[in-house]
């Protein structure tokens, strides 16, 4: 299935503070009709039992969507790279643009998101004091980074032109 976003492991990670209190993501375009499936995100993980989540905004950033949380890290309780898929709960079809792909963790301990360099207000980074994604988010905080976060997506037909018919009025 095609992709958007950044499916590569960065080169450097970016630090958040406690968990559930911050956010990260990057917009990129979706080049075409699709239905969302799902989204990954690239972090380091250390407790087998934390949870994680994601969301896509659309470009004003209001919420379209949000994924299950999942549970899953190193057995081992030490610090691992995680690629983490999880599938959206419902799967909204989006017609091409830009979107945001947003990550967060919900514990209370530091989490690492994996990034490369990317355009001018690409990324962001928001601390926040809430533990679910909000319906909206500012544009604040803005970064130029890329970080390492894809959705998965099923392309679908755009909707059929409009063919306009004549019409009478009778009176």
């Amino acid at each position: 299935m095609p992709t958007f976003g950044y499916e590569t492991q960065g080169g450097s990670y970016h630090e958040g503070g406690a968990g559930g209190q911050f956010l990260f993501g990057s917009k990129f375009p979706l080049a075409e009709p699709g239905k969302l499936i799902s989204i990954t995100a690239w972090f380091d993980a250390y407790y087998s039992a934390y949870e994680y989540q994601c969301a896509i905004y659309d470009s004003a950033l209001d919420l379209i969507e949000i994924t299950e949380r999942v549970a899953k890290g190193p057995p081992n309780n030490e610090w691992t790279v995680m690629e983490m898929l999880m599938n959206l709960l419902s799967n909204p079809v989006r017609d091409a643009g830009d979107y945001w792909l947003m990550w967060k963790p919900c514990q209370t301990e530091k989490s690492y998101v994996w990034k490369d360099p990317g355009d001018v207000n690409q990324g962001k980074h928001q601390m926040a004091s809430y533990t679910d994604f909000p319906a909206s988010i500012a544009e604040i905080d803005l970064n130029d980074n890329k970080y390492s976060i894809y959705c998965t997506y099923e392309a679908v037909a755009p909707p059929p032109a409009f063919k306009g018919s004549r019409g009478y009025i009778i009176g």
